[in-house]
């Protein structure tokens, strides 16, 4: 990961995909924005495949979604980053051929993200830091062009960009699925689109009651925030509070704050099952 240093912000882009193709096969999906930072020069390289799995003992098939759940991966990322198999010489097992630590690049303008596109059936998920911002069970299909976007707001500070790729294919009378992985590093000094723009929170002189995760949070209403309720006077028989005034001075009523809605935080839905299909040949 790549850190910021005062207020700069910056993405640093993990691609890890998984892609499958016949292993002679040269079109490979990348990642083209935010721009890459190679460990390599050489463009054969950045497209081939880091491993084929069908050859490292993943029994593979057409749903990877059920395959997924049946053998206890939570998600797409879950997988490509515990399971056990090993990547090509000279690649980094998390970034492929791009450099975590490389030149920092700006957040794309609009929210802007671009691949070279999705040639092949599968998954595909992108992540800031712990934040899922895009995902689909057949991305070939779900983002047909080279061209889509994400949001970057959660983005703030320091941030790694990860993008997930598993192509899907019936080569040879079996389905293969390939890893093909890259990673990038962007970081980004907040000129970019809306999304990476952050807001500063203005101090108060007592804190608020904290948000609870998926409830609304209500503010604890100050003395400095609410109208000051006047102490009565001393009397014989002092007004009491809420009754009708008397000799002494009535206590006003505090007005009480209303308590900003905070909405509940988005809960990513059960993916879409890709289902059973034939694929593409």
């Amino acid at each position: 990961m790549v850190y910021s240093i005062s207020q700069t912000l910056v993405v640093s882009a993990t691609l890890s995909s998984l892609a499958l193709l016949a292993p002679t096969a040269d079109a490979h999906q990348i990642v083209l924005l935010p721009e890459p930072q190679w460990t390599t020069s050489d463009k054969d390289t950045k497209y081939n495949p880091l491993a084929f799995l069908e050859n490292q003992g993943f029994a593979t098939q057409e749903d990877f979604a059920s395959w997924r759940d049946q053998n206890g991966y939570k998600s797409l990322r879950d997988f490509m980053d515990n399971a056990k198999y090993e990547v090509t010489s000279g690649a980094d097992f998390s970034c492929g051929f791009t450099d975590p630590k490389g030149t920092p690049q700006p957040i794309p303008a609009g929210n802007a993200m671009r691949s070279t596109g999705y040639t092949h059936d599968g998954p595909c998920e992108v992540w800031l830091d712990d934040t899922m911002v895009l995902q689909g069970d057949n991305c070939h299909e779900k983002f047909p062009g080279k061209d889509y976007t994400v949001d970057y707001s959660s983005c703030k500070g320091t941030c790694t960009l990860r993008w997930y790729w598993l192509g899907v294919r019936f080569l040879k009378n079996a389905y293969s699925w390939q890893s093909d992985g890259t990673s990038q590093s962007t970081p980004s000094t907040g000129s970019g689109g809306s999304g990476a723009t952050t807001e500063s929170t203005p101090a108060t002189e007592a804190p608020s009651t904290p948000t609870l995760f998926g409830s609304q949070a209500v503010q604890t209403p100050t003395s400095s925030d609410t109208a000051s309720a006047q102490t009565p006077s001393a009397t014989d028989a002092p007004t009491t509070f809420g009754s009708p005034a008397t000799d002494s001075p009535a206590a006003q009523t505090p007005t009480t704050m209303d308590a900003p809605a905070t909405a509940a935080p988005m809960t990513w839905g059960a993916p879409t099952t890709w289902g059973q299909r034939s694929l593409r040949k």
